[in-house]
């Protein structure tokens, strides 16, 4: 149900643990169409005696993860989560809206953004780590693990806060975070 281009999976470790069982650390790689580089997220198998998943630890959390997940593609924007089709449809519009609005303001073409809504603010929190508090409609982080390279700039809703807000307010917003994505490599940016 997601656009990918690209995925692999790598083994970086596998210890016994108690009982015959095992400890399996593995590096997923994956690329939505149109991304320019992998995202990475680290996860942490725990394997019964006869190699089958007793659960699993992914930091950060996936976007599969989400609950119902599907994909929403705009001009130039993508669309993830696990809310209604027609949800992530106005989304969507409004955020091609938003990047068009960015990539006049900064004389570009306008940037790809990928907004992930989850199905709630602590699904989202799992997105981006610590240091996000709640209450903010969404923010532009991009998806790795701690000791990893810089993936693909997303931006993280909190699907509450942003459908309490009104469409050109939620455009705003959208605005806000495609700047960000914008101007992600550039190091220095602008003061809001």
């Amino acid at each position: 149900r997601l656009p990918l281009d690209r995925w692999a999976e790598q083994l970086t470790s596998i210890r016994p643990g108690p009982s015959g069982s095992w400890r399996a650390e593995v590096l997923v790689r994956y690329r939505f169409d149109g991304d320019r580089q992998d995202a990475l997220v680290s996860t942490v198998l725990d394997l019964s005696p006869g190699l089958l998943v007793r659960g699993s630890t992914t930091t950060p959390l996936p976007p599969w993860e989400i609950e119902a997940v599907r994909a929403v593609s705009g001009d130039t924007t993508l669309v993830v989560g696990g809310a209604a089709p027609h949800v992530l449809r106005r989304y969507a519009d409004e955020a091609d809206r938003a990047a068009t609005s960015v990539g006049c303001l900064l004389n570009q073409p306008a940037p790809r953004v990928v907004l992930v809504v989850p199905v709630d603010w602590d699904q989202a929190r799992r997105m981006v780590g610590a240091g996000v508090g709640r209450g903010l409609a969404a923010v532009t982080t991009s998806l790795e693990p701690a000791d990893g390279p810089a993936g693909p700039v997303r931006v993280i809703a909190d699907p509450g806060v942003l459908a309490g807000l009104d469409p050109q307010t939620r455009t705003a917003v959208l605005g806000h975070e495609a700047f960000h994505v914008a101007t992600a490599g550039l190091g220095a940016v602008p003061l809001w």
